[in-house]
């Protein structure tokens, strides 16, 4: 074997070795529609969907809001608890347990009213691997703020807030689990 093909025999091994068979991975999108209420009001029905090929339900969705947002109505899928007080800068949907995961294949739709408007606000959605799924979507805004760039930023503590249940989660489920191994 000369010294070329020693290198390309070498080099589909490497490869092989690093190779990692296909998965699906956490695979959710999040649509929204808003309608004009009374009031001055905007409903907003956000429809959280994960793919039927994905490989973990969702847990956790977590939407940024301008501050001064003042959502009200706001609901989920059956047994999801909402996180939000007047003035956070987001608003979250965690589901509390196995029984309530949003599976793949399904679709849930959570929603609120707010005196503000429609502009771009940005989403996270975990699934219980930790995975997530990010990106921008219609949600509350103040018509007179000035334009900035979308910020993961302030979702970062309600982010870890949610990862940290997640983790306990995923542990008591690894116990759980551990007899029926066993056996």
């Amino acid at each position: 074997m000369n010294r070329a093909s020693t290198r390309i025999a070498c080099g589909i091994l490497a490869l092989l070795a690093v190779a990692t068979p296909a998965r699906a991975d956490f695979l959710a999108t999040l649509d929204v529609a808003t309608t004009p209420e009374a009031g001055g009001l905007t409903l907003y029905q956000y429809t959280l969907s994960v793919d039927p090929t994905s490989d973990q339900p969702a847990v956790l969705l977590i939407l940024n809001v301008d501050a001064a947002a003042d959502l009200t109505s706001i609901s989920g899928p059956t047994g999801w608890e909402v996180d939000y007080v007047p003035g956070d800068t987001g608003v979250s949907w965690l589901s509390p347990g196995p029984d309530t995961d949003l599976q793949p294949g399904r679709s849930a739709v959570l929603s609120f009213l707010s005196p503000l408007g429609p502009g771009d606000q940005t989403y996270l959605a975990f699934g219980l691997g930790f995975a997530s799924v990010t990106g921008s979507i219609a949600g509350p805004t103040a018509a007179a703020a000035v334009p900035e760039p979308p910020s993961l930023g302030l979702l970062v503590a309600p982010a870890l807030a949610g990862l940290s249940v997640l983790a306990r989660r995923r542990r008591a489920r690894a116990v759980e689990e551990e007899p029926k191994r066993a056996r």
